[in-house]
């Protein structure tokens, strides 16, 4: 028992070295080693990280349906274009990968969006609420630039591509969503 706790413990490690290295532009998805332990510690990571970070500014039941609406359109998404460029084998890797950084981000961004959070109630202190926003954006802008980098790895195309496939579908999902939960006006 105590070598098996060790060896997943050894994974875990080796897992998010090289979530951490994709998220740096240094490795892609096809670096990873995909079991079925990875996989599902990814979606579920993402998943439970992605409700936390929604729920800062809703309900509960509100943020564990639109982490689950969003994990399904990606994981839709990323089949529908690796079959269109007769990769479906990749599936497997490339949403571990996309799973598995977009859950590292989450987890960065958190701090900084429960101190937006928090400062938007107190409504004083605008210079901390600017550099936690400007953090916040950095990060959006570096998770933008990650997944592109995934799809350019998964796909074979162009980094120019793959970022507007991106954009497509953050853009899209954005959309669906806002349809289902309208924003307050």
């Amino acid at each position: 028992m105590v070598h098996h706790t060790k060896a997943m413990k050894d994974d875990y490690k080796t897992l998010t070295r090289l979530l951490f290295d994709i998220c740096l532009l240094k490795k892609g998805p096809q670096d990873l080693r995909l079991t079925e332990r990875t996989k599902k510690l990814a979606i579920i990571s993402y998943f439970f990280v992605g409700t936390v970070l929604l729920s800062i500014d809703g309900p509960l039941d509100e943020a564990v349906i639109k982490a689950f609406i969003e994990a399904i359109m990606l994981m839709f998404f990323m089949f529908a274009l690796l079959t269109f460029y007769s990769f479906p084998k990749r599936f497997g890797q490339s949403i571990t990968a996309l799973f598995g950084t977009g859950a590292i981000f989450s987890i960065i961004s958190l701090p900084f969006m429960f101190m937006l959070s928090a400062l938007d109630e107190q409504q004083s202190t605008a210079g901390l609420a600017g550099l936690a926003g400007l953090a916040v954006f950095l990060l959006v802008c570096w998770s933008f630039a990650v997944m592109g980098h995934i799809i350019r790895e998964a796909t074979q195309t162009s980094l120019t591509l793959s970022l507007l496939l991106t954009f497509c579908y953050l853009y899209l999902s954005y959309q669906f969503i806002n349809l289902i939960y309208p924003l307050a006006a």
